[in-house]
């Protein structure tokens, strides 16, 4: 937590202010008792918006698509983190992961729709293949001599006959 005490700087410092007006409010007749309350009060508000960054990052932080590549991962976090901070402090669970799945239902789509893209055209490369016997101009170079030799060797072993000791 050291590393991100820079980013709860202002939420510390408003709780300390907060904490320090509420102490001089209070009767100066007051108890020890009495100056802890009211200063336990006055830093409720910072405790649950520190609560609530918390779980916001939680949610974030297990956001995970099936498949998609580092920058659709990080913009689906983004897309999160966005929907996230539109909510209240001190919005309900629930109301949080449904923000989640709101959020996160275009980008899961967009992976969806990118894989099948992927697989219609290796099924089309494919047929390609099967048709004309051999592979079409987007298939690499070594996958056609790979093809190449596969059918050009079909009728000779690949490997030299074993040699038994009744070999003469």
């Amino acid at each position: 937590m050291r590393e991100n005490s820079s980013e709860y700087a202002p939420l510390k410092q408003r709780a300390w202010d907060a904490a320090a007006e509420a102490v001089c409010r209070v009767r100066e007749e007051a108890s020890d008792r009495e100056m802890e309350t009211a200063t336990v009060q006055s830093v409720q508000p910072m405790i649950r918006e520190y609560e609530h960054q918390q779980a916001c990052k939680r949610i974030v932080g297990r956001v995970y698509i099936f498949d998609a590549t580092r920058e659709e991962q990080e913009a689906a976090k983004e897309e999160v983190w966005k929907a996230l901070a539109a909510l209240p402090i001190g919005a309900a669970t629930k109301e949080l992961e449904k923000a989640e799945e709101t959020a996160l239902t275009p980008h899961r789509a967009a992976v969806a729709q990118r894989k099948e893209k992927t697989r219609l055209e290796l099924e089309k490369q494919a047929g390609a293949v099967l048709r004309n016997g051999r592979p079409n101009s987007n298939w690499t170079t070594s996958r056609a001599i790979s093809q190449k030799n596969t059918n050009s060797t079909a009728d000779t072993p690949r490997w030299p006959a074993r040699r038994t000791g009744f070999d003469l």
